[in-house]
């Protein structure tokens, strides 16, 4: 997922927790590998495969707070996707503050890029693009290039938008 290549990630994702299950392990390291497959899935546009597993992996998940972050994450843009804007941006918000108890500013930026997708899909593009910011920020700071790219990548997609639906009036008037 560092490396922006979803299918891949999905493909070592699928075999470790395959590896998992051959050997009868329901811990909270499957949840974490459910849920970042989730992710992989996600990412691909396989929304509700990705849901079905943020829910095997909510069966089994521990108390581990960035377990738990990422969860939350996860299902926040899977319920902006299905409309449910306000329980999206709550859990969004959740997955921020149980990650920013810990040291891990890699998964924090994270948890922001997820509250910005939840914020563009529920059209507050002005709060998408702060949060993305605040986790280019963190790439930058951790010299983690790959994530700052995306999340460059993530902003430049969000301004586009931004400019081209504020061209459209001005277009639609001078016609």
């Amino acid at each position: 997922m560092i490396a922006g290549n979803p299918a891949a990630a999905e493909r070592t994702l699928t075999e470790a927790r395959d590896q998992l299950q051959a050997q009868g392990h329901h811990s909270g390291y499957m949840a974490d590998i459910l849920t970042w497959l989730a992710e992989a899935v996600y990412a691909q546009g396989r929304f509700d495969e990705a849901e079905q597993l943020t829910e095997q992996a909510m069966a089994i998940a521990g108390a581990d707070l960035e377990s738990r972050a990422l969860l939350a994450a996860t299902r926040a843009k899977l319920l902006a996707r299905r409309g449910s804007f306000a329980a999206a941006m709550q859990l969004a918000e959740e997955a921020v503050k149980l990650v920013a108890a810990t040291t891990s500013k890699a998964l924090l930026g994270y948890m922001l890029l997820a509250t910005a997708e939840a914020s563009r899909l529920a059209g507050a593009r002005g709060e998408a693009a702060a949060a993305v910011r605040q986790a280019l920020e963190i790439y930058q700071d951790a010299q983690a290039t790959a994530l700052a790219d995306q999340a460059k990548a993530a902003l430049a997609s969000l301004t586009e938008h931004t400019a081209t639906a504020a061209q459209i009036p001005t277009e639609a008037a001078g016609q």
